[in-house]
Protein backbone atom coordinates (compact mmCIF):
# COMPACT_ATOMS: atom_id res chain seq x y z
CA UNK A 1 0.00 0.00 0.00
CA UNK A 2 2.85 2.41 0.90
CA UNK A 3 4.67 1.67 -2.37
CA UNK A 4 1.51 2.22 -4.40
CA UNK A 5 0.81 5.47 -2.58
CA UNK A 6 4.34 6.88 -3.05
CA UNK A 7 4.24 5.86 -6.73
CA UNK A 8 0.97 7.72 -7.29
CA UNK A 9 2.12 10.87 -5.49
CA UNK A 10 5.37 10.96 -7.47
CA UNK A 11 3.62 10.18 -10.76
CA UNK A 12 1.12 13.05 -10.32
CA UNK A 13 3.88 15.51 -9.35
CA UNK A 14 6.00 14.45 -12.34
CA UNK A 15 2.99 14.58 -14.69
CA UNK A 16 2.23 18.16 -13.69
CA UNK A 17 5.90 19.08 -14.14
CA UNK A 18 6.22 17.38 -17.54
CA UNK A 19 3.01 18.91 -18.91
CA UNK A 20 4.18 22.36 -17.77
CA UNK A 21 7.50 21.95 -19.55
CA UNK A 22 5.99 20.42 -22.69
CA UNK A 23 3.51 23.29 -23.03
CA UNK A 24 6.36 25.45 -24.41
CA UNK A 25 8.84 23.01 -25.99
CA UNK A 26 10.90 25.70 -27.74
CA UNK A 27 11.68 27.26 -24.38
CA UNK A 28 12.85 24.08 -22.64
CA UNK A 29 16.51 25.10 -22.73
CA UNK A 30 15.53 28.29 -20.88
CA UNK A 31 14.54 26.10 -17.93
CA UNK A 32 18.08 24.68 -17.61
CA UNK A 33 20.36 27.55 -18.72
CA UNK A 34 19.89 29.91 -15.74
CA UNK A 35 21.29 27.28 -13.39
CA UNK A 36 24.68 27.37 -15.10
CA UNK A 37 25.30 23.70 -14.27
CA UNK A 38 25.79 22.58 -17.88
CA UNK A 39 27.36 24.31 -20.86
CA UNK A 40 24.89 26.34 -22.94
CA UNK A 41 25.13 23.85 -25.82
CA UNK A 42 23.92 21.04 -23.54
CA UNK A 43 20.96 22.92 -22.06
CA UNK A 44 18.41 21.68 -24.61
CA UNK A 45 19.52 18.00 -24.55
CA UNK A 46 19.49 18.04 -20.73
CA UNK A 47 16.03 19.68 -20.66
CA UNK A 48 14.62 17.16 -23.18
CA UNK A 49 16.14 14.26 -21.21
CA UNK A 50 14.63 15.61 -18.00
CA UNK A 51 11.14 15.92 -19.48
CA UNK A 52 11.33 12.50 -21.13
CA UNK A 53 12.52 11.01 -17.85
CA UNK A 54 9.63 12.59 -15.99
CA UNK A 55 7.16 11.32 -18.61
CA UNK A 56 8.56 7.77 -18.55
CA UNK A 57 8.36 7.68 -14.74
CA UNK A 58 4.75 8.92 -14.90
CA UNK A 59 3.94 5.71 -16.78
CA UNK A 60 6.30 3.31 -14.99
CA UNK A 61 5.55 4.19 -11.37
CA UNK A 62 1.81 3.51 -11.14
CA UNK A 63 1.97 0.59 -13.59
CA UNK A 64 4.45 -1.36 -11.49
CA UNK A 65 6.43 -2.10 -14.65
CA UNK A 66 10.19 -1.97 -14.02
CA UNK A 67 9.54 -2.49 -10.29
CA UNK A 68 12.19 -1.24 -7.93
CA UNK A 69 14.20 0.34 -10.76
CA UNK A 70 11.42 2.87 -11.44
CA UNK A 71 11.20 3.72 -7.74
CA UNK A 72 14.97 4.07 -7.53
CA UNK A 73 15.14 6.34 -10.58
CA UNK A 74 12.32 8.51 -9.23
CA UNK A 75 14.05 8.71 -5.84
CA UNK A 76 17.29 9.77 -7.56
CA UNK A 77 15.42 12.40 -9.59
CA UNK A 78 13.78 13.98 -6.53
CA UNK A 79 17.11 13.83 -4.67
CA UNK A 80 18.72 15.65 -7.63
CA UNK A 81 15.94 18.28 -7.53
CA UNK A 82 16.67 18.83 -3.81
CA UNK A 83 20.44 18.98 -4.39
CA UNK A 84 20.20 21.51 -7.23
CA UNK A 85 17.81 23.66 -5.20
CA UNK A 86 20.17 23.53 -2.20
CA UNK A 87 23.14 24.41 -4.41
CA UNK A 88 21.34 27.37 -5.99
CA UNK A 89 20.15 28.56 -2.59
CA UNK A 90 23.63 28.26 -1.08
CA UNK A 91 25.09 30.37 -3.86
CA UNK A 92 22.33 32.95 -3.44
CA UNK A 93 21.08 32.31 -6.96
CA UNK A 94 17.45 33.46 -7.19
CA UNK A 95 16.82 31.40 -10.32
CA UNK A 96 13.19 30.38 -10.94
CA UNK A 97 12.84 26.64 -10.52
CA UNK A 98 11.58 25.81 -14.00
CA UNK A 99 9.51 23.06 -12.37
CA UNK A 100 6.54 23.82 -14.57
CA UNK A 101 8.51 25.00 -17.57
CA UNK A 102 9.44 28.53 -18.56
CA UNK A 103 6.15 30.12 -17.42
CA UNK A 104 5.53 30.33 -13.66
CA UNK A 105 8.20 32.05 -11.59
CA UNK A 106 8.32 29.65 -8.65
CA UNK A 107 11.21 30.47 -6.31
CA UNK A 108 12.51 27.53 -4.38
CA UNK A 109 13.95 27.34 -0.91
CA UNK A 110 14.11 25.20 2.20
CA UNK A 111 10.48 24.10 1.81
CA UNK A 112 11.02 22.67 -1.66
CA UNK A 113 14.25 21.00 -0.54
CA UNK A 114 12.37 19.34 2.32
CA UNK A 115 9.45 18.24 0.14
CA UNK A 116 11.77 16.77 -2.49
CA UNK A 117 13.88 15.00 0.13
CA UNK A 118 10.78 13.53 1.81
CA UNK A 119 9.53 12.19 -1.50
CA UNK A 120 13.00 10.84 -2.38
CA UNK A 121 13.11 8.95 0.93
CA UNK A 122 9.58 7.55 0.44
CA UNK A 123 10.50 6.38 -3.06
CA UNK A 124 13.82 4.88 -1.88
CA UNK A 125 11.99 2.95 0.86
CA UNK A 126 9.47 1.79 -1.75
CA UNK A 127 12.33 0.66 -4.02
CA UNK A 128 13.76 -1.36 -1.14
CA UNK A 129 10.40 -2.93 -0.32
CA UNK A 130 9.77 -3.90 -3.93
CA UNK A 131 13.33 -5.19 -4.43
CA UNK A 132 13.03 -7.35 -1.30
CA UNK A 133 10.00 -9.11 -2.72
CA UNK A 134 7.25 -7.03 -1.16
CA UNK A 135 4.22 -7.66 -3.34
CA UNK A 136 2.55 -4.44 -4.43
CA UNK A 137 0.96 -6.18 -7.39
CA UNK A 138 -2.67 -7.11 -7.06
CA UNK A 139 -3.43 -4.19 -4.75
CA UNK A 140 -6.40 -2.42 -6.33
CA UNK A 141 -6.14 1.33 -6.70
CA UNK A 142 -9.03 2.24 -4.48
CA UNK A 143 -10.76 5.57 -4.86
CA UNK A 144 -9.51 6.69 -1.45
CA UNK A 145 -5.92 5.80 -2.29
CA UNK A 146 -6.05 7.62 -5.64
CA UNK A 147 -7.76 10.67 -4.17
CA UNK A 148 -5.27 10.85 -1.28
CA UNK A 149 -2.25 10.55 -3.57
CA UNK A 150 -3.55 13.18 -5.99
CA UNK A 151 -4.42 15.48 -3.08
CA UNK A 152 -0.93 15.23 -1.59
CA UNK A 153 0.65 15.88 -5.00
CA UNK A 154 -1.57 18.93 -5.48
CA UNK A 155 -0.67 20.16 -1.97
CA UNK A 156 3.00 19.79 -2.91
CA UNK A 157 2.54 22.17 -5.88
CA UNK A 158 0.19 24.49 -4.01
CA UNK A 159 2.66 24.76 -1.13
CA UNK A 160 5.54 25.63 -3.47
CA UNK A 161 3.39 28.14 -5.36
CA UNK A 162 2.05 29.78 -2.19
CA UNK A 163 5.56 30.07 -0.74
CA UNK A 164 6.73 31.69 -3.99
CA UNK A 165 3.88 34.20 -3.99
CA UNK A 166 4.48 35.12 -0.34
CA UNK A 167 8.20 35.55 -0.99
CA UNK A 168 7.54 37.73 -4.07
CA UNK A 169 5.09 39.94 -2.14
CA UNK A 170 7.55 40.32 0.75
CA UNK A 171 10.36 41.23 -1.66
CA UNK A 172 8.16 43.79 -3.37
CA UNK A 173 7.12 45.33 -0.06
CA UNK A 174 10.73 45.38 1.14
CA UNK A 175 11.82 47.29 -1.98
CA UNK A 176 9.05 49.85 -1.48
CA UNK A 177 6.85 48.58 -4.30
CA UNK A 178 3.28 48.56 -3.05
CA UNK A 179 0.16 47.33 -4.75
CA UNK A 180 -0.25 48.61 -8.30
Amino acid sequence: MFTTFSALVAAVILAIAAVGKLSKPRQLAGVIQPYGLVPRSFAMPVAVTLVLGEAVLVVLLPSGFAGWIAYGLAAALFLAFAAVTALMRRHGNGVPCGCLGPGPDLRLGALSIGLNLALAVALAVSAGLVASGFQAGGVAFSGVLRTSAISIACLYWLTLYAASVIKAVNERLATGGGAA
